[in-house]
């Protein structure tokens, strides 16, 4: 299994069963019990993350996605780049211009500071993140005589993909029972609808 996906299969004696019993109407039967575990897999990968992170669900659920389902089988995916420490509980003077006692902020790992941070707007487009000015930045004057800050970096913490990597053998266990059970329901209604 890859480290990326959870990938969705189906027994080979559930393919059997469901043949015998639904003949050229099995693929259509299969391939809406794959998108009914494909949803639910998501879901359930999103709800791991999001508590073991702290971050909303509708954030998690934003990078965290199905990109395949059908007859052929399913994969639900992460991605996304790490995530603004903001997002994080982050705390502390707003702005604080690094002249505060820095800022906290809750990992999983548990409650952290970066004492030199300091929570600050952009101008210009409004994004609200911590910050720390990188080594060696110092105060300039522009073209206009006016005093400018050289570069700050805004602070991170993990990515949505690491922490979904975490649960990918909790999350494959869980959707190989969803797909048996969601099969078997299909299988069920479509020979009752005959």
């Amino acid at each position: 299994m890859s480290d990326q996906f959870v990938r969705i299969t189906v027994d080979s004696s559930d393919l059997r069963a469901g043949l015998v019993a639904l003949g050229a109407r099995f693929p259509a039967v299969l391939a809406r019990a794959m998108s009914k575990t494909a949803i639910s897999s998501r879901q359930t990968m999103v709800e791991l993350i999001s508590d073991d992170t702290g971050l909303s669900q509708p954030k998690v659920r934003e990078n965290v996605r199905v990109i395949k389902h059908g007859a052929d089988g399913a994969q639900v995916e992460a991605k996304g780049k790490r995530i603004p420490l903001i997002e994080f509980g982050a705390r502390g003077p707003d702005p604080s211009r690094g002249k505060g006692r820095g800022v906290s902020y809750r990992l999983p790992t548990g409650r952290g500071v970066a004492p030199h941070a300091f929570i600050e707007s952009m101008p210009g487009t409004g994004h609200r993140g911590v910050f720390e000015r990188k080594a060696n930045a110092h105060h300039t004057k522009n073209a206009q005589g006016v005093r400018t800050s050289l570069p700050i970096r805004e602070l991170k913490g993990p990515s949505i993909v690491n922490v979904f990597r975490k649960y990918l053998p909790d999350g494959a266990k869980r959707a190989v029972e969803a797909m048996k059970t969601n099969l078997q329901h299909e299988i069920s209604f479509a020979l009752k609808g005959r």
